[in-house]
């Protein structure tokens, strides 16, 4: 009799247990009818919150997920809604308030190129009010540089950039670039050089990149960059001076992430015809979802004439107010016939970078005007010598977007 009582006390504890579980788990009735009242009161905070515990409890739809991204997107936190957005798309490819958030989220994570293979997916309508073409001019921009050296032997140099950024089509975006470089050294190590004690560098280049989306998470980079740098002297015929064409390519492939984007890629070469190799791997991240603040950190393995070195270079940004965002860089180690940014800049000088740091402001005038305006220091390895020099920069520059 007594093993009968505690078997029967055991079963009702297990079946007021399971009945408890089945009270207390949650109804997909439930999630909807309140997460729409939060979405409708504007109480964006509770409603991630509750989404989040619903969808722990085992509900997980659609509209839960459609009002979890727009309350992420007030919160301006776009990589949280970026994320509800996506996985949308993975239930439901064509669904568009999706299509759009994610679009509009790409957008403010300053990444265009990747919010357009969203575009496809909107209405008429929805295309017509954002003023979106499938080709067009994106933006146009100048950006001038005018650097100054501690040392007599190396003159005030000029940097001149003029860019054009088109869009191609819905997933192809092509960036070109025109640029000069003008100063004049004096390097009596140059014995090919005539007249080296007052060597005219004008340098030329031009830089291509196109940027190819191939779905919702990658993309594809390939760069071009021509540089014709000739060592040129007064009053000496140009058979005589010595001009270098240079020609460098870039491949990489971009992963899009919601709170971050990683990037690895492969640039080679010829520089002052020298072979070169360049590995890069980026990670942008922005931990607040947001621009409000972020980071990218690259590290690159460059080999020359069989010598390795590695780099890192670290940029922090933040956003000081609507209008106004600062911007932080440093390039650590030594190098020489090194590229940053997908290969648009290329330190090919003669003189060995050691260190390299900056800061940039940025001013967003109207929808239209973006202004910028910066500092960076270098300290160089003066040309087959261990003297060290520095070298100051002031750069401002100018963007117009159509």
């Amino acid at each position: 009799m007594q093993l009968f009582k505690l078997i029967v006390i055991f079963t009702c504890l297990i079946l007021g247990s399971f009945l408890s579980d089945a009270q207390q788990k949650i109804t997909y009735d439930e999630v909807d009818a309140t997460s729409y009242d939060l979405y409708i009161n504007g109480k964006w905070k509770t409603l991630l919150d509750y989404g989040k515990t619903s969808i722990n409890g085992g509900q997980d739809f659609i509209y839960l997920r459609l009002r979890m991204g727009y309350a992420a997107v007030m919160l301006q936190n776009f990589s949280e809604a970026l994320k509800h957005y996506n996985h949308v798309l993975k239930k439901d490819r064509y669904n568009e308030i999706a299509r759009y958030y994610a679009w509009y989220c790409l957008i403010n994570l300053h990444q265009p190129e990747q919010a357009y293979i969203h575009v496809p997916y909107f209405s008429k309508e929805a295309k017509t009010m954002e003023h979106i073409s499938k080709r067009a001019l994106r933006d146009a921009g100048i950006e001038c540089s005018n650097k100054f050296t501690d040392i007599t032997t190396r003159n005030n140099s000029i940097y001149n950039k003029v860019s054009l950024n088109t869009r191609l089509g819905w997933k192809t975006n092509m960036e070109h670039s025109f640029i000069t470089y003008n100063q004049i050294i004096d390097e009596r190590g140059m014995v090919n050089v005539t007249n080296n004690s007052q060597i005219i560098i004008h340098q030329k280049e031009y830089y291509n990149k196109t940027t190819i989306s191939l779905d919702n998470l990658l993309q594809l980079k390939i760069a071009y960059h021509f540089i014709q740098t000739p060592f040129n002297s007064h009053n000496i015929s140009p058979y005589t001076s010595i001009v270098y064409k240079n020609n460098l390519w870039m491949i990489g492939l971009k992963y899009h992430d919601n709170y971050c984007t990683l990037q690895g890629s492969i640039i080679t070469g010829k520089i002052t015809d020298t072979t070169i190799h360049q590995y890069n791997f980026q990670a942008t991240y922005f931990p607040k979802g947001n621009m409000n603040f972020y980071g990218i950190s690259t590290i690159s393995l460059h080999n020359r004439k069989k010598v390795n070195r590695i780099n890192m270079q670290q940029i922090l940004g933040c956003k000081l107010n609507k209008y106004i965002w600062l911007e932080a860089n440093a390039t650590f180690g030594r190098f020489s016939n090194y590229s940053e940014n997908d290969l648009t800049y290329v330190y090919n000088a003669i003189d060995e970078n050691r260190f390299k740091s900056g800061m940039n402001a940025y001013l967003q005038i109207n929808k239209h005007i973006l202004a910028q305006a910066g500092y960076t220091f270098e300290q160089r390895e003066l040309y087959h010598t261990n003297f060290l020099f520095n070298q100051h920069s002031i750069n401002g520059g100018i963007t117009w977007k159509f």
